[in-house]
């Protein structure tokens, strides 16, 4: 189980039942969330401009650090062979247990906790 989760640029640190562990991201962190054991982690969009991740900003760590999932690439941002760039930009846990992610566009979706597929229902919040 996680007890302490916090990071420094692109280093995260995570204190769980099963000691200390650090990862480091490989590019800027912008928010960490957890929830007993798995630690959500929203990297810094800005720094994965012009690369496959830039839509896909959202990973979930174990409690050793060790990347689980990164979140669905989102299909339908494409249209023909066009790609719209929409990243998340926020996420947050509610007392619920699901994981909430807002997009550049203000849609709000939910991901899967367990796999980081995309939920159907999509809030539209501008």
């Amino acid at each position: 189980m996680i007890k302490k989760v916090s990071f420094i640029g692109s280093i995260i640190h995570i204190i769980s039942t099963e000691g200390a562990f650090e990862t480091d991201m490989g590019t800027g962190i912008y928010e960490v969330s957890f929830l007993k054991d798995k630690v959500f982690v929203l990297l810094k969009y800005m720094e994965l401009v012009g690369t496959d991740l830039y839509n896909r900003n959202i990973l979930c760590l174990d409690e050793k650090g060790k990347q689980l999932w990164r979140v669905e690439d989102p299909d339908w941002y494409r249209s023909g062979k066009v790609r719209t760039e929409n990243p998340f930009i926020g996420m947050g846990v509610p007392k619920d247990g699901t994981l909430i992610a807002a997009t550049w566009d203000g849609f709000h979706i939910k991901i899967d906790i367990n796999t980081g597929k995309l939920g159907k229902d999509w809030d539209y919040h501008k």
